[in-house]
């Protein structure tokens, strides 16, 4: 393969959009961290399952609070984000599941530029998320 060949490969496996795909659900243990005088804690068994809700994506780590609005949010069609590529700062995207203060996050890799939400057969249910 030429130099040229290896450069114009490059190119394009850089731009092709990479999907992340949340886990549809996860376990957690809930419990109270200090008993409540007079009353008895029980675990929801009926209402208990922590399904992915919704994903959000950060400017640094989600724990410094700077979530990013979607670009059309308010509008239709699917969330999108772009980015500058100008900041320091990484971008993260979090997994948010239902009934659950628990977030799976990950960084996306440096350079990504654009990001949009992937649902699976309606607006309910979410797939992952594309980011090239």
């Amino acid at each position: 393969m030429s130099f040229y060949t290896w450069i114009v490969f490059a190119f394009v496996k850089a731009s092709i959009a990479a999907p992340y795909q949340c886990p549809e659900q996860i376990e957690t243990k809930q419990s109270l961290s200090k008993a409540v005088i007079g009353w008895t804690g029980v675990v929801d068994k009926l209402n208990g399952a922590t399904r992915l809700d919704s994903i959000e994506l950060s400017l640094g780590h989600p724990n410094d609070g700077a979530i990013l609005a979607p670009d059309n949010k308010g509008g239709s069609g699917a969330p999108v984000w772009t980015f500058s590529g100008k900041s320091e700062a990484d971008i993260w995207m979090a997994c948010l599941y239902t009934q659950s203060h628990i977030r799976l996050i990950r960084k996306l890799p440096k350079g990504t530029s654009r990001c949009t939400l992937k649902y699976l057969q309606s607006p309910t249910r979410i797939e992952g998320i594309s980011c090239q």
